[in-house]
């Protein structure tokens, strides 16, 4: 029980500490002086370098959260997004780790991890929508 309560605290606070670094101030701050594309580049190339080494996973994870920062006006869909991922990867780390999957079965947990993920991109797409619509109603 600790450990998925440590996991999920630690998949919450890092994604919103990484989001308000990277998306709310730094992205912030490069958007006043850049177009957007830019500035999600450097962003998403901040986010990297933090990191400590070069992923491309990291680079695209960025790319992907300064775009939906850019098109919602807002940072929440990328730290449902960023909050999404951390909880999967330990969920994955997990499965592998203490259940000792076997490759196949790993392979379907993967595959359930990545919907889980695009479902969390949906309603992060859909977030802005859902927020015009109630202040209109």
């Amino acid at each position: 029980m600790f450990y998925w309560f440590q996991s999920l605290w630690m998949a919450f606070f890092v994604g919103v500490t990484e989001e308000l670094q990277f998306r709310g101030i730094l992205y912030g701050a490069l958007r006043k002086h850049m177009y957007a594309p830019a500035a999600i580049a450097m962003s998403a190339v901040c986010f990297t370098a933090f990191h400590g080494q070069f992923n491309p996973l990291h680079l695209l994870f960025g790319w992907l959260a300064a775009s939906l920062t850019e098109q919602h006006r807002s940072i929440i869909p990328a730290i449902v997004i960023h909050v999404s991922w951390n909880l999967c990867r330990k969920i994955d780390t997990w499965f592998v780790d203490v259940v000792q999957i076997v490759l196949k079965t790993y392979f379907f947990t993967a595959i359930a991890t990545a919907l889980i993920l695009m479902a969390a991109v949906y309603v992060a797409s859909r977030w802005r929508n859902l927020k015009v619509e109630a202040q209109s109603a």
